[in-house]
């Protein structure tokens, strides 16, 4: 799947009804991200639960950082990514 446009990849994920969040400005190269949430696991004590998400990371060579679907916006990488939620 790496060198999908953005594009492509969010139509795939709405055709088999799989709910995402797109995100900006993720990780050290402030690419943008989409993320699909497939668990979640057993969450430390102070935290209420912890998600699991497959992320989605495109790079763009717009400068322009809008989460609007770009065709330069390409596939780079998938991971995994654990999202403690209502933490302390």
């Amino acid at each position: 799947m790496p060198g999908m446009n953005r594009n492509d990849v969010e139509t795939s994920l709405r055709l088999k009804n799989l709910q995402f969040s797109s995100r900006c400005c993720y990780g050290d190269d402030r690419s943008y991200a989409d993320l699909v949430k497939i668990g979640t696991e057993e969450p430390p004590w102070f935290c209420n639960e912890v998600n699991v998400y497959v992320v989605f990371q495109f790079v763009s060579s717009s400068p322009n950082l809008s989460l609007t679907p770009n065709p330069t916006d390409m596939l780079k990488r998938l991971a995994l990514q654990e999202q403690p939620e209502v933490c302390l």
